[in-house]
């Protein structure tokens, strides 16, 4: 289908011939002689149409009354075919038939010299609403009578068109019609031709002024999130809307006291409550709190009898408040600014995602709805309803009041009208069908699908829970695959995703690529580095952590100092490891190397120069280094793979994160076995002893990270782990924590016993 011309007006010219004829630039010839001023006349309405001048035509009166004494007919037709602009439309051109006039021209001066028949045919389709060639419906084969008028108008009243009507520039679009429309130049060329409003311009078949253009949109079935096993893991489940019904609040009650009580039980804010509320009308129900089927039974509403309402409905929602909340979003009612961003895809009413996945990939879940488009005439007590404000302008399909039932002043009131416009109560039969025009059935949301397991997750989410009310994330990995299986934020991030996309320093689980960068200079887990209290590096003094083992001072193997987390020996390795390898091992590790998984995550960053103190502090993850959750979950699925493990999460639509372009890493399964056994050590003789009693050769790192100005500065708490007999890499970071063994361990831990034999890893192959 051609692509839309003039903006909201949506019509457009189809590129091919139509059923052989000419192309929509060049409509067809007449078919009787003499009709030259018509036939180029006809092809500036045309231009005009296709210009999207419909709000700048003008009219000419169907009467021959003074206007605006028939300007009530025009106008609520022309409000239908604003309404129409609503819709794109494909035009085709069915050729310009000039004809001799069969009928008395209008009054007002115009000369019954010609009358010019001009077809067209409009394939419409609701914008937003999905369509294919085959689909729409011809709902205008319109025909416009060109009259001629005089080409030297004397005056008012005289023998010149009447006052708004519509000349040959007018008709088209007037001054200023878009490039293409050749209204701008028709001027007087064509003898003063003008055309006539009709009514048939909508439908032959309907003639009554009073009819109404009605659209009714049906809503398309909200797509899925999927688990790649086929769980569903967001869908439409079953809730209740709790809140202030203010009609029926006893009489005397003030409906502000009330949503201030059913606030505290709902123990939501109660002044933002009561103030919603107060801002509603006297006939709204006010939603309080959506509660999942089930949890409305905690509560008891009795006390507010029937002030308080229990409103049953559905929200694509997950299995449980918590499951991967910050990642899957949430999905309800569009907010204002996403109706008016949507250009007429989304309505008020509309559920939509609002945050997360759900967002992200809202127009994908949300389908296309679907819409029909009917003329409805009205009862016969209403004909001739409509003068000025009655119906016309952009509102043709809005609801009449019925103080506007009167004819507008000069005209005659509708036959069976009485002079006050009150119609005989028997008379309520339509005088015309209901014409359907358009009907396009909604098209159903995609399901989205990703790599989480649910069973997974759920341990994920529940192991938070040891972390406290503070933020903490938790990102779990299968290195055979790099699926992400479980992407968990504690409820106090409050929706935000930190684990994808959270900024932190990784403090000493960062001593994975320093010990790679190390291992790359020829060193190995036994080779002798000292591990001084303390070491002064351009002026600056670094030390060792609280509590670190006095056994663990002096010279140690490489493979020691890692697994007690000796900072020193890491610092002292600064003047033979260059940033730059420094680098390379990070991005062969996963750091900075791109997070293409279809949702936005940040990759980590590790600067690219550093020297002196700065190098120094970077070499055990403090400096600019910055990472999340994920990205370390990548890490340590790296040293399990014993490769660069790139991260996978949306799986359909494919290629989600196909604009992201990884660099080939330097990893060798050799570096990764050493690495392996360095983490395998901090397990059975080091910081992360809190996994020895876990199946399976399970490796772990533990890091304290330093941030902010404060003395002594605040830290967060991290561990990482891998666990090669469930085929699982995870990491966590707890904010605020004091030590990675003491507070981010004991998550790890709780999530590693949690996922048991239910996280069995996938079957080869």
């Amino acid at each position: 289908m051609a692509g839309l011309v003039g903006g909201a007006a949506g019509c457009t010219k189809p590129a091919e011939p139509q059923d052989g004829g000419q192309t929509a630039a060049e409509p067809a010839a007449p078919q009787a002689s003499g009709g030259g001023p018509a036939e180029e006349l006809g092809q500036a309405i045309a231009d005009g149409f296709n210009a999207g001048a419909w709000d700048s035509i003008d009219w000419a009166d169907p009467t021959g009354q003074p206007w605006p004494a028939g300007k009530a007919s025009a106008d609520r037709w022309l409000g239908m075919v604003r309404e129409l602009t609503r819709f794109t439309a494909e035009l085709e051109f069915k050729g310009l038939d000039e004809s001799a006039p069969s009928d008395g021209a209008p009054t007002g001066g115009a000369r019954n010299v010609a009358t010019a028949r001009y077809s067209m045919t409009w394939r419409c389709f609701p914008r937003g609403v999905a369509h294919d060639d085959e689909q729409g419906s011809t709902i205008l084969d319109t025909w416009v009578r060109l009259v001629e008028t005089p080409e030297n108008p004397e005056g008012e009243g005289g023998s010149a068109a009447p006052e708004g009507a519509a000349t040959t520039g007018g008709a088209v679009g007037g001054e200023g019609a878009a490039a293409g429309g050749g209204a701008a130049s028709a001027g007087g060329d064509f003898g003063g031709w003008r055309a006539v409003w009709s009514t048939v311009l909508l439908a032959g078949d309907v003639v009554d002024d009073a009819a109404e253009l009605v659209e009714t949109r049906q809503r398309a079935a909200r797509g899925r999130i999927m688990a790649a096993d086929g769980t569903a893991l967001v869908e439409d489940r079953g809730v209740v809307d709790v809140g202030v019904n203010k009609p029926l609040v006893t009489e005397g009650t003030d409906p502000g006291d009330v949503a201030r009580q059913l606030a505290e039980v709902l123990e939501i804010d109660p002044g933002a409550y009561a103030d919603k509320v107060a801002a509603a009308g006297p006939q709204a129900f006010v939603p309080a709190l959506t509660l999942r089927d089930g949890e409305a039974g905690a509560y008891d509403f009795t006390e507010f009898g029937q002030a308080v309402l229990v409103q049953a409905g559905t929200l694509p929602l997950a299995p449980s408040r918590q499951f991967a909340r910050a990642l899957l979003g949430v999905a309800g009612e569009a907010t204002a600014e996403i109706v008016d961003a949507s250009e007429g895809a989304i309505e008020p009413g509309d559920v939509v995602g609002l945050s997360g996945m759900q967002r992200t990939y809202d127009e994908l879940l949300r389908g296309t709805a679907g819409a029909t488009l009917r003329i409805v005439p009205p009862e016969e007590g209403d004909a001739g309803e409509g003068g000025e404000g009655g119906g016309g302008g952009a509102g043709g399909g809005a609801e009449t009041d019925p103080a506007d039932a009167n004819p507008p002043a000069g005209t005659n009131p509708p036959a069976g009208a009485d002079q006050a416009g009150e119609q005989p109560p028997d008379q309520t039969t339509p005088t015309h069908p209901e014409i359907e025009l358009v009907s396009i059935a909604p098209r159903a949301g995609r399901d989205v699908v990703i790599t989480l397991d649910a069973a997974i997750q759920d341990a994920a989410d529940n192991a938070l829970v040891a972390a406290g009310q503070v933020p903490a994330a938790l990102v779990a990995v299968r290195p055979s695959t790099g699926a992400l299986v479980a992407v968990a934020n504690s409820t106090a991030t409050e929706g935000v995703n930190i684990a994808l996309d959270g900024r932190y320093p990784p403090g000493s689980v960062f001593k994975v690529v320093t010990a790679l960068a190390m291992i790359r200079q020829g060193m190995n887990p036994d080779t002798p580095v000292n591990c001084p209290g303390s070491l002064d590096v351009d002026g600056r003094q670094f030390g060792n952590y609280s509590g670190y083992p006095r056994s663990g001072i002096g010279q140690i193997t490489l493979g020691r100092a890692f697994a007690l987390s000796c900072n020193t020996a890491f610092l002292g390795a600064a003047g033979s490891i260059p940033q730059a390898a420094l680098w390379d091992a990070a991005a062969d590790l996963g750091v900075g190397a791109g997070m293409p998984i279809g949702v936005d995550a940040f990759a980590g960053d590790v600067p690219a120069e550093a020297d002196g103190t700065e190098h120094a502090a970077e070499m055990i993850g403090q400096g600019h280094v910055l990472v999340t959750p994920a990205v370390m979950a990548v890490v340590a699925a790296s040293v399990q793979a014993g490769a660069r493990v790139t991260p996978t999460l949306v799986t359909d639509p494919p290629n989600a994160g196909s604009d992201y372009a990884q660099a080939p890493s330097g990893l060798t399964p050799e570096e990764a076995a050493i690495l392996r056994a360095m983490m395998r050590q901090a397990v059975t003789n080091g910081t992360a002893d809190f996994l020895e009693g876990l199946p399976g050769e399970v490796g772990g790192k533990t890091g304290t990270a330093e941030f902010g100005s404060a003395t002594p500065p605040e830290t967060h708490a991290w561990t990482i782990a891998t666990d090669p007999s469930n085929d699982l890499a995870v990491a966590v970071i707890v904010e605020g924590g004091a030590s990675g063994g003491e507070v981010a361990g004991p998550v790890v831990a709780n999530f590693l016993e949690l996922v048991g034999g239910q996280a069995s890893p996938p079957p080869a192959g």
